[in-house]
């Protein structure tokens, strides 16, 4: 009987993973590369071929009354209070009340107009 097997020391016995396993002093990922035996060419190919594309958050189609609330300057119920007395034209869908933010936009001009605001 093995007796380094029994206590678990790695590295011995049959099922040793030593061969498989990956050293810890790899810095770099060159270096694991070229420990693993693959070429570098084929990573910088692979590389070159991932081209990161800029985020670009465009406006929203529809604002939900926190979204307008905020770009209202105003607090969420006084957003549903003017949903509410059909002052801003709204679409709902499900139990949310949806607007567009070219109607917001029409309703500060109005108000500006009527020289309320």
């Amino acid at each position: 009987m093995n007796t380094d097997a029994s206590k678990g020391v790695r590295g011995t016995g049959d099922n040793s993973d030593a061969s498989r396993e990956i050293p810890r002093n790899i810095k770099t990922w060159e270096t694991l590369f070229k420990t693993a035996g693959v070429s570098m060419s084929i990573r910088k190919k692979k590389q070159q071929a991932v081209v990161a594309t800029p985020v670009v958050n465009p406006e929203p189609l529809l604002l939900d009354i926190h979204g307008a609330a905020r770009a209202l300057s105003a607090t969420p119920w006084a957003v549903r209070s003017l949903l509410w007395d059909k002052k801003i034209p709204f679409v709902k869908i499900g139990r949310r009340f949806l607007v567009r933010p070219t109607d917001l936009t029409a309703y500060i001009e109005k108000q500006i107009a009527d020289g309320v605001a």
